[in-house]
């Protein structure tokens, strides 16, 4: 997958990166449509935030459709439209990604988005 990468204040790349996969019962993958960077991600990119290291993905905030679920997910499943939008995130195996740890579910009256 493509991801926008952090290199160091004012250093910035789009790289590839390996696909995520369920670690977890309760993860979720989004196969982002659109996504955009925040403030957070602004002031990350001038180096006001010491403590992020460079190699952190940015971007969290986006649309997308649901993927894959773990087996503890009931609340929606694949196919489903989602926005990833919470500011609370999780560091990879690696130290160097993040990913939402909520995901809220869009719906349109009877059928998946």
């Amino acid at each position: 997958m493509k991801a926008l990468v952090y290199g160091g204040p004012g250093l910035k790349a789009i790289e590839d990166r390996p696909t995520p996969e369920i670690q977890a019962p309760g993860d979720a993958i989004v196969k982002m449509v659109k996504t955009t960077i925040c403030g957070t991600d602004l002031h990350i990119l001038k180096g006001d935030v010491a403590t992020c290291a460079a190699g952190r993905i940015l971007g969290h905030e986006g649309v997308g459709l649901v993927d894959s679920v773990g087996a503890g997910v009931t609340a929606f499943h694949p196919g489903d439209g989602a926005t990833t939008v919470s500011p609370k995130f999780r560091f990879g195996a690696d130290g160097l990604s993040s990913t939402p740890t909520h995901v809220r579910v869009l719906r349109c009256g009877y059928r998946r988005c």
